[in-house]
């Protein structure tokens, strides 16, 4: 039997079965085909559904569901999903694409059944003023007949909250007059009670002030521009308007004195001993009194109403300097300790109240964080885009770094002209990008340890026309890339070993249990492989004809579908896509059972909608993404040679079919070891062996054959136990036994910083509860099939993964609560916190 979701009994009048709808007219157990569709299908009623069967004359049963599709078309506010997909012509309705609903009453021989069973006017009845749900495998539903559910207003509870009065500031003479008399000691209480607080004003949210996290992304020019700043003054005014630019940028020099370009040889030296570039950035502290000087300098005292509070600003702008990339600060923050009533422009022109009423307070306090908020805005973050060069750190994700503009663009000029003077790139005349369909992408630098990483960015593209609004290259690339994971489905072994983090432990599983038959007295070999600077040194030419050889169908359609889910509050559709060729499409039950996240209940439509790509299309569209990727660094464009982009949608993809075309050609003697395993996350390879000799000739093969195909293996990080006894062997953040493959958790790469710099705190109104589900997703990301299932580890190593998992998640809850106490206003309830979490480990045990 189906499980009908509680949502779903709320938003439909009624919910029944073939049985419960005809009233045991039907006899279901005459016929097998309707004994499993009863078990299928449920039906539908909506609140006020409109009876079109009414309207419904043609009971003649040849071609019924063609006169029905007719009738729908010709029906006025009559919508089915019957006939989507169809359109109406002279000769009646025309099919324009395959009707899974439709093409599905007409096989299946349960529904013929049916209509013989009901006749033409209850069947029609049940297809015209009923919605049908099919159900799935997955314990989802697809719609067959009735209203489309995404487009349907469903019935929703009335809430029980009490709205809050409308603050009225109009007195009506007639309700004073109504009120009844009061006596001199009620009139005298009421004298003495203070008026009742506005709920409006308390009730509303806090105004989140947030860093634009794109400055000196990619906006950042590597070179001067040769345009001069347009002036919007007069030109008699041009020799003071410039003095004025020279005089704030000798301040700024005065007031970031301890530069490091103090002296002049200074990053010549850094960068010649190799030196950490982030050495080379501002403290926080720094620049926040940078923007201090320039608010003091810019705002008078005035405006702040007293030196408290504009001390109670800076403190918010040292916090707002110092929060990590996606961290937030928020207006109650910024105003905690402020006191309003000491701004004496918000006060009323007549002068100081004797008493200031809460109304009057929270009017006070609205404009107030208005202006804060164009402070915040308009004023700290463009002197930040203007002076500072704001980046991330590669091995420091989430922590922001700050360099003077001019000092950035001293230590990354020479890594650009290595980039542009390199194989790499060739420069191109402007007016070849006027054709390109990808537009021009924009580069990005992050700094590393020892040096740059070059970052294409192909979220934001710059377009050839600057009128025309265009989509993004990865928007337009999103096609290609649901092709390319389409015939990586069907033909797995163009990608040879390359596995997804949900992939790894199926994997890792089947092999374990064939080396258990085994019985395997000896340790495993185990050889990691690191690949040097893979994305920017791939042989275009191999990647593209492997592409080629992959790409078999002349034709891939794309073919729309809507997932809905019920809920209290209505209806949440979001659409999806089913890629196919014409002679291979999957069902909506196939699809259904790929689909992640999929809950019960959730109702699948079938739009009948798509479109479709000729081959030749998306071969040019990979040409230009790969061979004719163009970027702009300063002021001209340079076309790359060798190489894919880093920041594109493809570049996961297109290094899977690239080094699965390697393993098909130079590594097909792994296939002599039947019980070796070889393991590929993007680029990093890992093979495991019980046999010393194909660990070696692995080994041997990636360093000599791997140049033929233009990168090169880092021999340095390469790392092996062929000539060392390692007891467990690193690799993508796990610790492999090398004798029993269980797998542990590497606690060495969660050091003390790295957790710092990776963790994202939210500050809210509700720390403990921000702090509570922060914990729950901290220790569920850990709780992986290849770390606690039992029949893959033993015992003593859940146990371990456990631990460490846990000491992890405390590490965490320490930084999370200490940035919680620094911050304005910062407080907790500990009792709260450690009973949630202790019920949050009681909940995961």
């Amino acid at each position: 039997m189906l499980t009908i979701p509680t949502s779903y009994y709320l938003a439909f009048e009624t919910i029944q079965n073939i049985e419960e709808y005809f009233e045991g007219k039907v006899n279901v157990e005459k016929h097998v085909e309707l004994v499993e569709l009863s078990k299928q299908i449920v039906i539908l009623t909506v609140h006020n559904a409109k009876c079109f069967s009414m309207q419904w004359q043609a009971f003649s049963s040849v071609n019924l569901l063609h006169k029905l599709g007719q009738f729908i078309f010709t029906s006025r506010d009559c919508k089915n999903v019957l006939v989507s997909g169809y359109t109406l012509g002279v000769r009646g309705i025309c099919e324009n694409f395959i009707n899974t609903a439709m093409e599905e009453l007409k096989t299946k021989k349960a529904w013929k059944l049916l209509y013989q069973s009901v006749g033409p006017i209850a069947f029609c009845k049940l297809l015209l003023d009923h919605i049908i749900l099919v159900g799935l495998p997955s314990g989802s539903f697809y719609q067959l007949s009735g209203y489309p559910i995404n487009e349907l207003k469903i019935f929703t509870a009335p809430s029980r909250k009490r709205d809050a009065p409308e603050p009225s500031n109009i007195i009506d003479p007639k309700e004073c007059i109504k009120q009844p008399r009061l006596s001199r000691r009620q009139k005298k209480r009421m004298r003495t009670i203070p008026e009742p607080e506005e709920p409006t004003v308390y009730k509303k949210k806090s105004i989140e002030v947030s860093i634009d996290r794109s400055i000196g992304y990619a906006s950042f020019s590597h070179q001067r521009s040769i345009e001069p700043p347009p002036m919007l003054l007069p030109k008699n005014r041009k020799e003071l308007i410039l003095a004025r630019i020279l005089f704030a940028y000798y301040e700024y020099l005065d007031i970031l004195h301890e530069s490091r370009m103090k002296r002049k040889n200074y990053i010549k030296q850094c960068l010649e001993m190799n030196k950490d570039i982030k050495s080379m950035s501002l403290s926080y502290g720094q620049v926040a009194f940078f923007l201090k000087e320039q608010l003091k300098k810019s705002i008078p005292l005035e405006f702040w109403g007293s030196q408290h509070n504009f001390d109670i600003i800076f403190r918010a702008i040292k916090h707002f300097v110092g929060r990590n990339k996606n961290e937030k600060i928020s207006m109650h923050e910024i105003l905690h300790q402020f006191k309003i009533k000491d701004c004496q422009w918000l006060s009323p022109a007549s002068g100081k109240a004797s008493c200031l009423v809460p109304s009057d307070l929270g009017k006070r306090k609205t404009i107030l964080m208005q202006a804060l908020r164009w402070v915040f805005h308009d004023f700290i973050s463009i002197f930040i885009r203007y002076f500072f060069y704001v980046t991330e750190y590669s091995n420091e994700a989430s922590k922001l770094f700050y360099f003077r503009k001019d000092v950035w663009y001293r230590i990354t000029q020479p890594f650009i002209t290595t980039v542009i003077h390199s194989n790499n790139y060739h420069l191109i005349n402007p007016s070849d990008v006027q054709s390109l369909k990808l537009g021009v992408s924009n580069v990005r630098i992050v700094p590393k340890k020892q040096g740059f990483r070059l970052i294409t960015n192909l979220q934001s593209t710059t377009q050839s026309s600057s009128m025309e609004s265009k989509p993004s290259a990865n928007r337009i690339l999103e096609p290609v890339l649901q092709i390319l994971n389409f015939e990586r489905e069907q033909h797995p072994e163009s990608v040879g070993s390359a596995v997804q983090y949900h992939q790894l432990f199926d994997k890792l599983k089947n092999y374990k249990q064939k080396l258990g038959r085994l019985n395997l007295s000896k340790s495993l070999y185990f050889v990691k492989i690191d690949i040097a600077s893979c994305f920017d040194t791939i042989d275009q030419d191999v990647l593209l004809q492997s592409l080629k050889d992959t790409l078999k169908s002349d034709k891939y359609i794309y073919r729309y579908i809507h997932i809905c889910n019920l809920s209290s509050g209505g209806v949440a559709a979001k659409g999806s896509k089913i890629i196919g060729t014409p002679d291979r499409m999957e069902s909506l039950s196939e699809h259904a059972t790929k689909l992640k996240n999929l809950n019960r209940g959730t109702i699948i439509i079938d739009q009948n909608r798509s479109y479709s790509k000729q081959m030749n299309e998306i071969l040019e569209l990979l040409e230009e993404n790969i061979k004719r990727n163009v970027v702009q660094i300063g002021n001209n464009f340079y076309q790359r040679k060798r190489g894919i982009p880093q920041g594109s949608c493809l570049s996961t993809a297109l290094c899977d079919f690239f080094f699965g075309a390697f393993e098909n050609n130079n590594l097909s003697f792994l296939k002599e070891d039947s019980n070796g395993l070889l393991l590929r996350y993007v680029d990093d390879f890992l093979y495991i062996s019980p046999y010393r000799y194909y660990a070696q000739r692995f080994l041997q093969t990636m360093i000599t054959e791997l140049p033929s195909y233009g990168v090169e293996v880092n021999q340095d990080k390469c790392f092996s136990n062929l000539d060392q006894d390692i007891k467990e062997f690193p690799w993508l953040g796990y610790l492999f036994n090398t004798k029993n493959l269980d797998v542990h958790i590497n606690v060495t790469s969660y050091a003390f910083l790295d957790i710092q710099s990776g963790t994202t705190v939210e500050y809210s109104k509700q720390p403990g509860k921000a702090l509570f589900f922060s914990q729950i997703r901290s220790i569920k990301h850990k709780l992986q099939d290849i770390l606690v299932n039992p029949s893959f580890n033993s015992r003593p190593t859940i146990i371990r993964n456990l631990h460490d998992n846990f000491y992890i998640a405390a590490r965490k809850l320490e930084i999370h609560v200490s940035r919680i106490l620094k911050s304005p206003g910062g407080r907790y309830n500990a009792k709260f916190i450690f009973g949630k979490r202790k019920f949050a480990y009681a909940l995961l045990y």
